[in-house]
């Protein structure tokens, strides 16, 4: 006996059924909330910049999940399958089919209400610091084989010889060749130039033949100085000979040398070496060896004769030993005898 199912009731499916409807229905995955970068820490050096920060804004809605064909055919058959265990009527089934299907996840919670928009003489929010941008991250190389990174060059291709190519224009052999394929104002220039040159080549020239004649001047004159030079020496050693034997006269008087004899003194002195660098003699060594050219150290005075005391002394003879008078020295003067 089939028990009547009201219209109006729906129709319970088995725990396997509702299990592959929930299997075919696609999973909507919670939405993801936006992530907040953690505020940098604020430095003391910083520079700070008043920014004005928006209220938050309100949350997103919950999104409406898809509809699902697949899900909702599924769900259609096992509705009318399960109907028909049961005796239901085919309208009975259609409507359990076409009834939503039961939420997988949970209801989205309700948004938040707005936070009041900050009153006109309420403070304004202190300024935040905005932390710099992060530097993008450095390219990572990647090892490229070498045939792939530097491919081989192609090898030029040769310019095709054509009859209206112009010929490369000869290069002139010599200098005058040069100047004549030149302008006049170019050929002004260079020969300008060259006229500079040459000039500068003669001035040095006459300079390095005024230096050549100047440097003979000096030798020439270096090599006449050399004999006057020895005979200015000679004429200095001969001046200090000089000196030399005037101070050996002068002091040889004083040292008892006979009358006559100086010269011989001086002659041994220099032979013997008795005379020094500094010009000192040895007198004592020169006494002791040439005794003969010295006066004695103790002279012996002569004896004088005893006059004649007779009545015709001195008539015939002068007396022996007394002295010279006036009349003597002008007889011996005139050859005459007394």
């Amino acid at each position: 006996m089939t028990t009547p199912v009201s219209p109006t009731a729906p129709v319970e499916l088995d725990t396997t059924e509702q299990d592959d409807i929930a299997q075919a229905e696609p999973e909507v995955a919670p939405e993801a909330e936006p992530e907040v970068a953690p505020e940098a820490p604020a430095e003391p050096e910083a520079e700070f910049e008043e920014v004005d920060v928006p209220p938050p804004a309100a949350p997103a809605a919950p999104v409406a999940p898809a509809p699902n064909a697949v899900a909702d055919a599924l769900r259609a058959a096992r509705a009318v399958e399960a109907a028909a265990r049961t005796g239901a009527s085919a309208a009975t089934a259609t409507r359990a089919a076409a009834a939503p299907a039961p939420a997988s996840a949970a209801p989205a919670p309700a948004a938040p209400p707005a936070p009041p928009a900050p009153a006109a003489s309420a403070p304004r929010p202190a300024p935040r610091p905005i932390a710099p941008p992060a530097s993008p991250p450095a390219p990572v190389a990647t090892a490229v084989p070498a045939a792939v990174a530097a491919p081989a060059p192609a090898a030029p291709e040769p310019e095709p010889i054509t009859a209206d190519a112009v010929p490369a224009p000869a290069i002139p052999a010599t200098f005058d060749s040069l100047m004549t394929t030149l302008d006049a104002y170019a050929r002004d220039l260079v020969e300008r130039h060259i006229t500079g040159l040459k000039a500068a080549l003669v001035t040095e020239r006459d300079g390095t033949k005024r230096l050549e004649k100047q440097l003979r001047t000096v030798t020439t004159a270096a090599e006449e100085a050399g004999p006057l030079r020895a005979q200015l020496a000679v004429a200095q050693t001969d001046a200090e000979t000089a000196a030399a034997r005037a101070d050996f006269y002068e002091a040889s008087v004083a040292e008892g040398v006979k009358r006559g004899n100086a010269r011989l003194v001086y002659l041994a002195a220099t032979d013997g070496g008795h005379i020094a660098a500094d010009g000192s003699v040895a007198w004592a060594d020169l006494r002791e060896t040439f005794s003969d050219l010295f006066e004695p150290t103790n002279p012996i005075a002569p004896i004088r004769p005893t006059p004649r005391a007779s009545v015709g002394a001195g008539l015939t003879q002068p007396v022996t030993g007394g002295a010279r008078g006036l009349n003597q020295i002008l007889r011996d003067a005139a050859g005459r005898r007394p």
